[in-house]
Formats: C-alpha cells, structure tokens, sequence
C-alpha cells in the first residue's frame, strides 16, 4: 500500500523506477488524453511477467476506484483463476504462463473502472495430454559438453542465456544443486489438475468424479510422478484449491461447475 500511494500521481522522476510507475502514466494519460492505453509485458521465462501484470492489474484497480468492492474483487481474482488453468511447473519456471494473455479494463470518462475482461491466445493445449521430458534437456547440455571449444563457446552464447538467473549484472551460472532441482522437479501438466486432486481428495470427492485413487491418470503421470499420493497429499495443492473455489465464488460460479468443468476436461 505504501509504494501503491507513493507512485500514484507523482512526476515520474521523482521516486525510483517501479511498476507501478508505469501503471500510473497510464491511467493519466489516459484521464488527461482520453485516449486508450497498451501496456505490453514481455521477457524470457521467470523475467517476473506474471507477478508483472499481477501488480499492474492490483495498481489500476487502485486508481479506478470501483464504486463497489465486489468489482474489485472480481477483477484481482480473475487473473488466478486463469493462471490455475493456463499456467504449469516448467523446468525453468515453476508459475510459467503457457499461453499469451490479453486484460482489457473498462474505464469510465472521471476515470472509475466499471468492467475487465480477459482473453487468451497461444494456449499450450498440447500439455494436457503430454508434457516434455526433462532428460531431453539434459542431453541437450551433454551435446554441447562434448563439443569442439570453438562451437561450444557459440552454442552455450546463443542457446543457454536462458539457463541462468539474471539480476542487474552480468547472467549467474546455476549451481549443481539449483540443476538437479530443475531436473527432478520436471515437466508438469496445468497447475489446476493437481489443485483439483488434492483439493477433492480432501474433500473425498474422488470417486464420485470417477477420477482414480491409486494410480494417476496418464496425462498426469510422469518419471518423477508415479502414485496419485505424491500430489494428493501436497498442502500447498491443498490451499490453491481452497482460493480456486473463493475465486469462483467471487466472479459468479456455482460451486458445482468447477468440478463439472474439471471432470469434462479429463
């Protein structure tokens, strides 16, 4: 709340570069201009765009000042309620956004938001059914290992910039242990499938979803996942369902539908 008030209407000198510096300029423009405005969020995997547009969408919403406070739930909620469907465990990022996203906010002449609406494009829907092996990048390292010092220099230039965390200085080399953690941790499937799991295994719900017990479903079983118990007993699982279901109570949803939606989709 602090930074929120500290960019909100000031000279964008004034204090030190944030986002919600950005969203500001925005919202001005677009009072003083009437004029719409496109705020694009781009960068390589775990650049922070998700948190990104997490903080632009809680900013704007903060300078609309909706006239009721289920409007400003609706549209600070939505955004987790697609990322459960559209976001999966990568092997560079663990909330990697599978798709591209679009969030229109409405605003009204004084400058109130009145309505959002989001769009997605590019989904990855081959994730559902198959998702990729992480052995594949590991020979991918071993290739370039075992390659000529001149090529070697080359390939690891141009392909292994996104292997590395950057901060403001020049990009860091994973240790073994941030490697091996990569690799274990695998390709997964959507982050809503294990939400449901762990969410209607609390609930023991299973059954009457027809979804098994024991082993898991092809689409979620992998070299690192091969009993359901390693996510139905997953807390963190747990507790994203538990504010799955609070965001489909807040945008409108009966209870109902989720695991309606869920069990078509399987």
């Amino acid at each position: 709340m602090q930074h929120s008030e500290t960019y909100t209407g000031t000279k964008r000198t004034s204090n030190p570069p944030h986002i919600f510096a950005v969203a500001d300029i925005a919202y001005q423009s677009m009072v003083t201009y009437s004029s719409d405005q496109c705020i694009v969020i781009s960068g390589e995997s775990g650049a922070g765009k998700t948190e990104g547009a997490h903080l632009l969408v809680q900013q704007l919403t903060v300078l609309g000042k909706a006239n009721n406070r289920t409007l400003q739930e609706k549209i600070l909620q939505v955004n987790n309620l697609v990322e459960a469907f559209g976001n999966a465990c990568t092997i560079i990022n663990e909330n990697s956004s599978r798709f591209g996203k679009y969030l229109e906010m409405k605003f009204i002449n004084n400058g109130t938001v009145v309505a959002a609406q989001i769009s997605e494009y590019l989904l990855e829907k081959s994730r559902v059914v198959h998702q990729a092996i992480a052995n594949i990048f590991r020979s991918a390292l071993q290739i370039i290992e075992g390659t000529c010092t001149d090529n070697r220099h080359y390939i690891t230039e141009i392909q292994f910039k996104t292997d590395t965390r950057r901060s403001e200085g020049p990009a860091r080399k994973l240790t073994d242990y941030e490697e091996k953690g990569r690799y274990e941790r695998g390709e997964k499937n959507f982050h809503i499938f294990y939400y449901i799991y762990a969410g209607l295994s609390e609930k023991k719900k299973l059954v009457h979803y027809k979804l098994p017990e024991n082993k898991p479903p092809r689409y979620l079983e992998n070299e690192h996942i091969k009993m359901v118990q390693d996510f139905m007993n997953n807390a963190f699982y747990k507790t994203q369902f538990d504010l799955i279901e609070q965001c489909f109570k807040v945008i409108g949803f009966t209870m109902e539908a989720p695991y309606l939606t869920i069990h078509y989709c399987i």
